[in-house]
């Protein structure tokens, strides 16, 4: 595995070098856990991952701090830090703010009149990634597509509120995607997306964002022991 050590530099850059190895541990921590090569409930040992990474403890310190903070790693007493396991509860309480949030995201997109040029590229290549049988690409596809349409609501809260969902959204995403028996389907499913949006109607836009939120949750609420019911607006004779 390549090392994150970089050039020598002077004492007075320091800092800043320590907090480029901290962004570069952040990262690769993040995405082991996101594909799942740290499954869900396994311990983080910092000098481990400091000797894989050619790094020293502090960076992958740090890394784990604002990895606690996105909430994809839970730290307890006499456990030390490990993978936060992605439960039916936690799947309902982020399926109901991603309800809210997004509702509204492609509501205000809608009314800005956002092109959906990048939208329908996404759709492709989530249709790429599905006939090529790979789900996690799948879902970074899918990902992007939900982050453009809020990134275009122009509302910054908004937007601030979605990147830090950015990792576990990820997560849940791929776990959904796992209930799908053919990944082509995935594509196909934004198109009542790009529809409602191009029809300039925003409570069209956020009803099929809704239906869209809503469609396969409760396969893997099923499969994690949980109640979709529980979820806000889930049908009730689904």
């Amino acid at each position: 595995m390549a090392s994150f050590e970089s050039p020598e530099r002077s004492d007075s850059a320091m800092p800043l070098h320590r907090t480029r190895m901290a962004d570069l541990a952040y990262e690769r921590i993040r995405e082991l856990i996101i594909v799942g090569d740290l499954p869900i409930g396994s311990r983080l040992i910092e000098t481990q991952l400091a000797q894989e990474f050619g790094t020293s403890r502090a960076p992958v310190r740090e890394a784990i701090r604002r990895l606690v903070e996105d909430g994809l790693i839970e730290e307890r007493p006499h456990h030390g830090a490990t993978v936060k396991v992605l439960d039916a509860a936690a799947i309902i309480d982020l399926y109901n703010v991603r309800l809210a949030l997004e509702t509204m995201t492609i509501r205000l997109a809608t009314l800005r009149g956002m092109s959906t040029d990048r939208l329908r590229e996404l759709v492709a290549l989530m249709d790429e990634a599905a006939q090529k049988g790979d789900t996690m690409l799948v879902a970074r596809h899918e990902l992007d597509f939900h982050a453009e349409i809020c990134q275009h609501s122009g509302n910054q809260l908004a937007i601030e509120l979605f990147r830090s969902l950015g990792g576990r959204l990820l997560m849940a995403v791929a776990l959904d995607n796992t209930s799908h028996q053919d990944l082509l389907g995935v594509a196909a499913e934004h198109e009542p997306l790009l529809a409602a949006i191009e029809s300039g109607d925003d409570r069209r836009a956020a009803e099929e964002m809704r239906l869209h939120i809503l469609s396969t949750v409760g396969d893997l609420l099923a499969r994690l022991n949980g109640n979709p019911l529980d979820l806000l607006d889930y049908p009730q004779n689904a």
